[in-house]
């Protein structure tokens, strides 16, 4: 299994630790701008208060999800060089040159994440004179699984002398046609992981239109208070939508983000970073909307200095 690379843990540990600072240094009591959202559970809405919750949040979810991305796009980046390898050790080997000759030869060259590992099997045979066989299980279980069971077809070309060539032909032209198809498989999966990721901003889309209306309801009441000189009619601060639609936006963005990562990745893990690019493009609409559509129009600003918020 591949290791995790030093910057690849210090981007997962660091981000965290500035997120839970960053949240700190920013929050904001939010007073009496609270709502009941369970049974002596209040959440805050006061926007200053939900812009450092959202800030300290995406942090702590960014350092585990580009962290796993940069690990798994090195993982990607092996497995997707393994044919090309596969098929410069046959036409080396082709060309009249041992097998672990060719390894030594192909050592120069280009394989992305992969030419570490070939390089270092080529150290073993050149430098420390292992044979082919040792070198390689050395190596062997720093692999991937996908990699790994291509260089137990170098293994027995190796061993199998004149059929060498035939054997690394076939194992690069297996390991290409799969490789294809992987690509093919998840390229379909991912258009309908979009499909999941997509509906989460429909939902804010629309959000943000109940927020209009709850601006527009709470202007109206405020006037219609002002006209019959009484607190007659009690609207609900259009804040508290905007930290309902806060609270929704980032849980359908974690779990949207998730699913996806599962359904084209196939694991949990790699949903953490479609999660935080749907959170992050979430959260710049929701924190844009008090600025876009203030949430008490300016002409009743002066009459509106203690709002009246049903249940507040």
């Amino acid at each position: 299994m591949v290791k995790m690379g030093r910057d690849e843990v210090a981007i997962m540990i660091v981000l965290p630790i500035i997120g839970i600072v960053a949240g700190i240094i920013l929050y904001q009591p939010p007073g009496d701008k609270v709502f009941e959202a369970l049974p002596r559970i209040s959440l805050p809405y006061a926007p200053e208060t939900l812009r450092a919750l959202g800030v300290a949040l995406t942090l702590i979810i960014a350092g585990p999800a580009i962290g796993y991305y940069k690990y798994m796009r090195r993982v990607e980046s092996i497995i997707n060089h393994t044919p090309l390898m596969l098929q410069d050790l046959a036409v080396t080997v082709r060309s009249g040159v041992k097998v672990y000759a060719a390894f030594v030869e192909i050592s120069e060259r280009d394989y992305g994440a992969l030419t570490p590992y070939v390089r270092r099997i080529a150290s073993m045979i050149y430098l420390l004179g292992l044979d082919l066989l040792d070198a390689i299980r050395l190596v062997l279980r720093d692999l991937p699984r996908e990699t790994r069971k291509y260089f137990y077809f170098i293994e027995e070309a190796y061993e199998s002398g004149g059929r060498a060539m035939e054997v690394l032909d076939k194992a690069s032209e297996l390991a290409r046609r799969i490789r294809e198809f992987e690509l093919e498989r998840e390229k379909t999966l991912k258009n309908q992981g979009f499909i999941i990721l997509f509906s989460v901003l429909i939902f804010v889309a629309t959000a943000a239109i109940l927020y209009y209306l709850a601006v527009q309801m709470y202007a109206s009441s405020v006037e219609v208070n002002r006209r019959i000189g009484r607190e007659e009619l009690q609207p609900i601060d259009p804040l508290e939508v905007l930290g309902y639609i806060f609270y929704m936006g980032v849980s359908l963005s974690i779990t949207a983000g998730i699913a996806t990562g599962k359904v084209v990745k196939g694991t949990v893990a790699a949903g953490l970073f479609y999660a935080l690019i749907v959170l992050i493009m979430t959260l710049l609409i929701i924190f844009a909307l008090p600025f876009i559509i203030p949430p008490y129009p300016e002409n009743l600003q002066g009459e509106v200095q203690n709002p009246i918020v049903a249940g507040g």
